[in-house]
């Protein structure tokens, strides 16, 4: 039985959801660049601590220095997949993917404390996801971090509308021209990782997608 779709919590979204992985967690400057960009961009930038192999340890390390940076910025702060973490230092959100819990398991687990966002790569996945507060819809455009999965286009994120009303940010792919075409099939915002990582100057970079963005 599908469970009844429940009205996201908070309609406020970061515009722009800066991913990571194992490499930039492992970074020594990760923690400043991160605390910068969270100044720079304030309530439009949320962080997501997201390793597949990070141990928790170290995430719950990483993410409790930048507790206090979110709170004084407005930033969100997100913990990928790891609720006990997320619990533990008093982030934001969670992000789930399609091999965490059920988002019904999480919210048992993580209570009221907590707003929990799905991934998905469709319509099926997106429809199982009723409730969420928000959805990664994927793979948008290839990308390095999915190789062999050929972009599904924006196209997707109209499909994913017609099953799930949450609000949908765009991955895969993601520069600040192609933002603007997520904007205007009606996604709420867009999740980046080498857009802003791998810049020669990611504040600046950060600031070109926010413009993009806003752009007219």
């Amino acid at each position: 039985m599908t469970a009844p779709e429940r009205a996201p919590r908070h309609r406020h979204l970061p515009v722009v959801h800066l991913l990571s992985d194992d490499e930039v967690l492992a970074r020594p400057d990760f923690v400043s660049r991160a605390a910068a960009l969270m100044r720079e961009g304030g309530s439009a930038l949320a962080v997501h601590v997201r390793g597949h192999e990070t141990q928790g340890r170290r995430s719950h390390d990483l993410a409790l220095q930048l507790q206090g940076v979110a709170r004084d910025t407005g930033a969100w702060l997100i913990i990928n997949d790891r609720i006990d973490v997320a619990m533990a230092v008093e982030a934001n959100g969670v992000q789930l993917a399609q091999h965490s819990l059920s988002l019904n398991e999480a919210r048992a687990v993580g209570g009221a404390s907590l707003r929990f966002g799905v991934s998905v790569h469709g319509a099926d996945e997106a429809r199982a996801a009723l409730g969420a507060d928000w959805l990664l819809v994927g793979t948008l455009w290839a990308t390095p971090s999915h190789q062999g999965r050929a972009g599904a286009g924006t196209d997707r994120l109209v499909e994913v509308a017609r099953v799930n009303s949450a609000p949908r940010i765009g991955v895969g792919g993601i520069t600040p021209q192609r933002a603007r075409k997520v904007r205007d099939q009606g996604g709420a915002g867009v999740a980046v990782l080498r857009g802003i990582w791998a810049a020669p100057h990611p504040i600046e970079a950060l600031n070109e997608y926010l413009t993009a963005w806003h752009d007219t």
